[in-house]
């Protein structure tokens, strides 16, 4: 009896994880098997077409282009992002009224919604708009941020930058307040340069904080919607055109829904095995250094 009631006590606990399991998994599994599919929101035939849609994704100009578009977002808004953080937490470390002014000032954006901080920019960036009156102060004629092929990405990663950098400052200035000060001291003693000290002791330590953030940033840059479509929608002529947007067209806009969650189900597998090879290999050489 005593056994009977602990199993229940301890299925009793475990039912709400199970719960949450079936219900990741089970929408997760009908997603694999819609995008098997001719599967349209208009049409009630559906037909199973196997790996067609995966086919014809693999084998698309406009999907590459996306691919690419995405990867260059990624790639700049985060190494920016990353960099910018640290350079900021190191700024805001200490205590003062200065320092908690700043620190009110460089977390404000983290309060706007990414819609609204899209509509913000999206008017400042306008021909007459405010980005354009400070540039005139200084003999910069008027450019076209959003509406130009050679600026809109960078517009689009410029305001990625403003949004989130608040979020990689946060968590690296996190890891620099949660490090040991004793390497440090031995350091200073031993008349090791600021740079040294950064570089040999600061950058080793923080390591695993760094690779975090960037894991965080990479994944959510990855499936960037709102802050494209409230500003370019993709335009112009698909320049700023990134995979989330290419789906929402094919899934919403052209009633292609079995063909944009295969779009989706390439796109988490590429987030998947990006996230486990980076956090996997951080996890692997921390357990080798404890052993």
């Amino acid at each position: 009896m005593k056994n009977r009631t602990e199993a229940k006590v301890a299925f009793l606990f475990l039912t709400p994880a199970l719960l949450l399991l079936i219900g990741i998994l089970y929408p997760f599994g009908v997603a694999i098997y819609y995008s098997l599919t001719n599967f349209r929101l208009i049409s009630p035939v559906m037909k199973f077409v196997g790996l067609k849609n995966y086919i014809s994704i693999i084998t698309s100009e406009d999907f590459w282009h996306s691919i690419k578009v995405t990867t260059i977002f990624t790639v700049i808004a985060v190494s920016i992002e990353v960099i910018l953080g640290l350079g900021i937490a190191h700024l805001l470390m200490g205590k003062g009224k200065l320092v908690n002014t700043l620190r009110l000032l460089v977390f404000t954006p983290m309060m706007i919604p990414p819609v609204i901080a899209a509509i913000i920019w999206k008017t400042m960036m306008a021909p007459d708009g405010v980005l354009n009156y400070l540039l005139s102060f200084i003999g910069i004629k008027k450019i076209a941020w959003l509406a130009s092929n050679d600026w809109a990405l960078f517009s689009v990663i410029l305001i990625d930058i403003w949004l989130y950098l608040p979020f990689t400052t946060l968590i690296l200035l996190s890891g620099l307040e949660s490090l040991p000060q004793e390497p440090f001291e031995a350091a200073r003693v031993d008349g090791a340069s600021r740079f040294q000290i950064f570089r040999y002791i600061t950058i080793p330590l923080l390591k695993p904080f760094i690779i975090l953030c960037i894991v965080f940033r990479v994944i959510d840059a990855l499936k960037t919607f709102d802050i494209i479509y409230g500003t370019t929608k993709g335009g112009p002529i698909d320049a700023t055109r990134v995979i989330q947007l290419a789906v929402y067209e094919e899934g919403l806009k052209w009633n292609n829904m079995g063909y944009a969650l295969a779009e989706i189900m390439i796109l988490w597998l590429f987030t998947y095995l990006f996230s486990q090879i980076t956090l996997g290999r951080l996890f692997f050489k921390r357990e080798m250094r404890q052993s």
